[in-house]
């Protein structure tokens, strides 16, 4: 019980100390069957298999690394020739090893750590001998990233040659939300104005305009929402405001997401995104023939999508305004 409370305390205190360096914690549970062959008054026993539950936290340190401590409910051993049982329980911290890395759809892991197996006596089993171990633990995995927030993992486990655990999981990353991206001051190049007085008219000028890219970057949306933000739909005024100082003038919208997620949900993400912008336009009487929308999803990122900050940065919106011509008198 002394060694249970140790191990305990660290892992509590390693991973608070993380909480207040940084984000991208996560957690979650699973479900599965354990694989149980005690060593009782120094004789090995037969295997059963139980059904088996976890809970667990980890911190991301990249995209390729994580630490994460355990807690895992590996059920109880009925003893044949007597009448108890052992109920086991096992408390691990490990390192993360991701291929090709997390922020990948789908990706493999290794893990390598520490583990301590409880054992708890029920019934006549109180008077045997049974081993309470600390030894290294092992185990190999598949994750696949549903969304920008939430995975599913398929784990097996290895607590020592006589203890194992086969897990379905389902976990949630937090302190995305810090990471939103941010409006990004809107753009605009300089107007190139070129005078040319008609034979037909000659009051009449014909003038270019030409706005190389009036950029909405960096997402103007909280994280997981095709929704605009407060500050962001402001900032838009600029940009309602040139379109309507020129009524000639067409709007492209594009949407952008990180890799985080599947290829299929962050295309959606990204033409809802789009979406809204053209929206918001369109409350503000820019006509909806002016205005086209496109998402490329996760297909032209602007910032390497193994940091946290470069993911950040590829969850946005651009806007462009193609080059045109207007007659002034």
């Amino acid at each position: 019980m002394q060694k249970r409370m140790i191990f305990s305390l660290l892992t509590v205190a390693l991973f608070s100390s993380l909480a207040c360096a940084s984000t991208d914690f996560y957690t979650g549970l699973g479900l599965g069957m354990s694989n149980l062959s005690p060593d009782i008054n120094q004789q090995e026993q037969d295997d059963q298999r139980k059904f088996a539950g976890t809970l667990f936290l980890g911190k991301n340190i990249g995209s390729y690394t994580a630490l994460e401590g355990s807690y895992s409910y590996l059920s109880s051993y009925d003893l044949n020739d007597n009448d108890g049982a052992v109920e086991y329980q096992n408390y691990g911290l490990s390192g993360l090893l991701y291929w090709p890395s997390s922020s990948s759809e789908w990706s493999v892991y290794g893990k390598l750590g520490a583990n301590y197996l409880d054992a708890n006596f029920q019934g006549s089993a109180a008077n045997l001998n049974v081993e309470h171990k600390v030894s290294f633990a092992s185990g190999l995995g598949i994750r696949w990233n549903l969304n920008e927030n939430w995975f599913a993992r398929l784990e097996y486990n290895l607590y020592d040659s006589d203890y194992s655990a086969a897990f379905i999981q389902v976990a949630r990353t937090w302190g995305h939300s810090s990471e939103q991206a941010q409006l990004v001051e809107i753009q605009t190049d300089s107007v190139i104005e070129e005078p040319m007085v008609t034979e037909q008219h000659p009051q009449s000028i014909t003038k270019s305009e030409m706005f190389d890219k009036v950029t909405l970057s960096s997402g103007p949306f909280d994280s997981e929402s095709s929704e605009l933000n407060e500050s962001s739909s402001q900032q838009l005024s600029q940009l309602v405001a040139t379109l309507k100082e020129y009524p000639e003038a067409k709007v492209e919208v594009v949407g952008h997401t990180d890799s985080t997620g599947s290829s299929s949900y962050n295309q959606a993400l990204s033409i809802q995104r789009a979406t809204e912008v053209s929206n918001f336009l369109e409350s503000e009487g820019i006509d909806s023939s002016r205005i086209s929308i496109d998402g490329h999803g996760e297909t032209q990122p602007i910032a390497p999508n193994s940091t946290s900050q470069g993911r950040a940065n590829n969850r946005r919106v651009e806007v462009t305004i193609p080059q045109f011509e207007f007659v002034r008198k």
